[in-house]
């Protein structure tokens, strides 16, 4: 191999503080939601009703994530959401049992 034939040098990735990979926020994009049925009716159910109410509403106790900021709170407890419809557990949106079953 010359000197001319070298591979090209591997870009690296620019580093913030972010917990976040540039990848992972690239497909998000700004709504910063995967848009499945389960981030809507999350999106909608915050239009009428805090964090905290939510996440009562499902027997989640929201203090467990007061060291996070709130959109890091959010998604804790839409993953935990999402867990409790993986098993098939009840699921309250704005006082509605939500089935995605």
């Amino acid at each position: 191999m010359t000197k001319k034939e070298k591979t090209a040098p591997v870009k690296e990735e620019k580093k913030t503080k972010s917990v976040i990979s540039a990848v992972r926020k690239k497909a998000y994009g700004k709504s910063q939601s995967c848009d499945d049925e389960v981030a809507l009716r999350f999106q909608a159910a915050l239009e009428d009703k805090t964090l905290d109410e939510l996440a009562t509403e499902n027997g989640i106790d929201l203090a467990r994530w007061s060291h996070l900021n709130y959109g890091m709170q959010r998604m804790n407890l839409s993953n935990v959401l999402r867990g409790m419809i993986r098993r098939d557990e009840t699921v309250v949106l704005n006082g509605v049992s939500v089935n995605f079953g």
